[in-house]
């Protein structure tokens, strides 16, 4: 009997990135990452590139040499790791991570750290118990400008259209506030994450039904620009204004001390629950680790009721899995 093969899983509009890049690379650069880290070169023949230009070139040299023609990874993106630049694009969907040398030459797939113990076997964590209620409540924390937060309250939008307020669905921030004012306030991705944070905590409160919106709008027009504060000063300034929100109530509510005493709210649930990562969902008090999709979000949720109600049995957008990373 004639063995039947086995296809390749395939990402919609083209053949998967980590086979394109495995089948280009992989091979080149098998056991080069473990001389590198352990024999690195020298600073002074070698000079070190600056983040910023090297995760530009190795962007463009992975559009122009290893995706399909026609097809384009943009950067989300970068940080040093372990004496390499991590640097995370996005592509058909999925976030793909790659690294690179600090002189920019070499480009790796992943890093193993050959000086970490030898895994063990582990005992498998059981899954949380679901805890059921007539109401549930759900508690995303994220924070303002991370792109996987961006992602889960991207993916829960749809979620809150559809259970209304049969639950309460709140987004909280994962910040620290050590003084009076908006600079004591630190946040992985500076000040201008802090400030929009206190924003969109000023923005819930007083303007609850437009929050979700308004979040939407940030994200898609006003994330691109955060590192800029005269961008996206302008950008949420229109964002809420064609909303209906009176940008003047938002500012004072932010520059006042109103919205730093919400913010501080949300770093007290922060240390309670443990929270270290955005995105993190608690259901019902329970840590959620499913799929990050609408689908799996409302299934969650809907799983969490005593009786649910009946519009769970709409099916959303479940073809599409985010990243599972997280800003920490």
């Amino acid at each position: 009997m004639k063995k039947e093969d086995k296809k390749q899983p395939e990402t919609s509009g083209g053949p998967n990135l980590w086979m394109l890049v495995t089948i280009v690379i992989g091979i080149a650069f098998i056991g080069l990452l473990a001389v590198y880290l352990t024999n690195p070169p020298s600073p002074e023949k070698t000079p070190v590139v600056p983040i910023a230009t090297c995760s530009a070139t190795m962007t463009d040299y992975i559009n122009t040499n290893l995706v399909q023609p026609g097809t384009k990874v943009t950067l989300l993106s970068t940080a040093e790791k372990n004496g390499l630049y991590e640097v995370i694009t996005s592509y058909q969907g999925n976030n793909i991570t790659v690294f690179t040398s600090k002189d920019c030459h070499l480009l790796f797939l992943e890093y193993v750290d050959i000086t970490a113990p030898t895994p063990t076997t582990t005992t498998p964590t059981p899954t949380p118990t679901i805890v059921k209620s007539e109401k549930p409540t759900v508690d995303l924390y994220v924070m303002a400008f991370c792109p996987y937060g961006v992602q889960a309250e991207n993916s829960m939008k749809p979620v809150v259209d559809l259970l209304g307020n049969k639950a309460d669905i709140h987004v909280r921030f994962i910040a620290s506030v050590r003084g009076s004012d908006l600079a004591s306030v630190s946040s992985l991705h500076g000040i201008n994450e802090g400030t929009e944070d206190v924003r969109q905590l000023c923005i819930m409160k007083k303007y609850p039904a437009k929050f979700w919106e308004y979040l939407m709008a940030t994200n898609q027009k006003c994330y691109p620009v955060y590192s800029n504060s005269s961008a996206l000063d302008a950008c949420w300034s229109t964002a809420a204004a064609d909303l209906g929100i009176n940008t003047t109530e938002i500012a004072a509510c932010v520059n006042d001390g109103e919205g730093l005493t919400l913010l501080k709210s949300d770093e007290s649930l922060v240390q309670k629950n443990g929270v270290t990562g955005s995105p993190t969902l608690f259901i019902n008090g329970i840590r959620y680790s499913g799929a990050r999709t609408p689908e799996g979000f409302k299934q969650a949720i809907c799983n969490a009721f005593v009786t649910a109600p009946a519009v769970c049995s709409v099916a959303l957008n479940s073809t599409t899995t985010p990243a599972s990373g997280s800003c920490v």
